[in-house]
């Protein structure tokens, strides 16, 4: 249990004022204490009996008593912000900050930024820590926390530059090293960052955590020990690892050491669990996860996964636009199989049909599908329209073969279109080498 951080040296004067105030809470009265009385009394229920219910009631009969008093407004927030779940609380404590009159006190803007930080609104709190190091220059920890939230809204060079200020004020500061650690991360160098995170042990105040153990375990990924960085990532989530951006950055890279290990399953595993982040955004993350499998090869997921927040109604252009990106991709790599998955996908999608290329890729599933009848009238659709990048992706991807095959079938109708609406596929391809030639 904390000590009291108050010094009570008329302990007799408390302990009368202490009753008064007992009798008054059991005969639901308000009698007149004074303020410093109350606050030693709130102050000793939180920390010489650890009753925070308690404390809070104290600070609620004062602010019966003073209800304009910043020192109790703002203890009433500490204890909601202490106990209150995080959903809950921001709601609550705003009513209560919005009573305080000193805005620009420091006690009120720390408070403002916890709200923020709380509300996963970071870069609202990043503001706020902002002034309070304009206002406190030589606080580390105003520093430390201004970095962190600068590197939650992806201001990393910013968020580097604090983490120096915070730990030329104190070297030993864990919290920065930390972040700074992950600064490094973000710039691809593992070393630095692996001293950083070995740096966190230097700091007394500092046991060891999560923090340490998914930093190094990111580390290992960037170092290509898969099998140690498995192991680093286990042990942070048997540690608490929070449900924040953090636990997205160790599932994305457990994922990443898993498919190295040929452990497919695992992986897939920890990027469905993105979802259960409370910082999971469906775009964002979505697309960061998309990617990890398409390194992979694992386009099916990949695929499955797009369609879902498409068909959920997000963003449809830009996650339109991925899919078709994704579509040129197959095709053009020969994976002709993925890119028609994602045809069957949208083949009813108004959105998607009015694409001009979208035709030129049907043209390419039925070829897929061996079925060369529905197969030229797309291209018919497709060379008719004539749009450049719709004829390119058919020129591009259905090659001559020998006549006698059955794809030949394909590019003879092909040419035949292209001769008929005066587009030359062999002046196409010459056009392609001289470019390739000057190269």
């Amino acid at each position: 249990m904390s000590p009291n951080p108050l010094d009570l040296s008329d302990e007799g004067t408390f302990q009368q004022a202490l009753l008064q105030y007992e009798n008054a809470q059991k005969e639901g009265k308000i009698v007149y204490i004074d303020s410093t009385h109350l606050w030693d009394i709130s102050q000793h229920y939180q920390y010489d009996e650890g009753d925070d219910q308690a404390a809070e009631e104290a600070v609620d009969y004062a602010l019966q008593l003073f209800p304009n008093d910043d020192d109790f407004l703002n203890y009433k927030i500490e204890l909601l912000l202490d106990n209150l779940d995080r959903l809950l609380l921001p709601k609550r404590a705003d009513e209560w900050l919005s009573r305080c009159k000193d805005k620009e006190d420091s006690d009120y803007l720390d408070l403002l930024a916890t709200i923020k930080w709380n509300r996963l609104r970071y870069a609202d709190a990043a503001k706020v820590h902002k002034k309070l190091v304009e206002r406190q220059p030589y606080s580390a920890f105003d520093w430390a926390y201004l970095a962190e939230t600068q590197y939650k809204t992806k201001q990393y060079k910013e968020s580097f530059e604090s983490c120096e200020f915070a730990l030329a004020i104190d070297p030993e500061l864990s919290t920065a090293w930390y972040t700074k650690g992950k600064c490094y991360l973000k710039r691809h160098q593992p070393y630095e960052a692996m001293d950083c995170f070995n740096h966190m042990l230097k700091d007394k105040s500092y046991h060891i955590d999560y923090k340490l153990m998914s930093g190094m375990g990111s580390v290992s990924v960037l170092l290509k020990n898969y099998e140690d960085a498995v192991g680093m990532f286990e042990r942070a989530e048997e540690d608490g690892l929070p449900y924040n951006d953090e636990f997205e950055r160790v599932m994305k890279d457990k994922a990443t050491a898993l498919f190295h290990l040929n452990r497919d399953n695992e992986a897939i595993e920890c990027l469905e669990a993105l979802k259960e982040s409370d910082t999971y955004d469906p775009m964002e993350t979505t697309f960061e996860a998309v990617d990890i499998a398409l390194e992979y090869f694992e386009y099916f997921w990949a695929i499955n996964t797009l369609m879902g927040i498409y068909q959920e109604g997000y963003n449809d252009e830009i996650i339109l636009d991925r899919l078709f990106e994704m579509m040129d991709q197959f095709f053009s790599e020969g994976d002709d199989e993925a890119g028609s998955e994602i045809v069957t996908y949208l083949f009813s999608d108004i959105e998607a049909s009015k694409r001009p290329t979208f035709e030129a890729y049907k043209a390419l599933f039925y070829r897929f599908h061996k079925n060369p009848y529905d197969s030229y009238f797309c291209m018919c659709r497709v060379v008719e329209a004539g749009n450049q990048d719709a004829i390119c992706i058919l020129v591009d991807n259905i090659e001559p073969v020998p006549l006698g095959a059955d794809p030949g079938k394909y590019y003879v109708n092909l040419k035949y279109l292209l001769d008929k609406y005066n587009y030359s596929v062999e002046e196409d391809e010459d056009e392609n080498d001289n470019e390739n030639e000057e190269t």
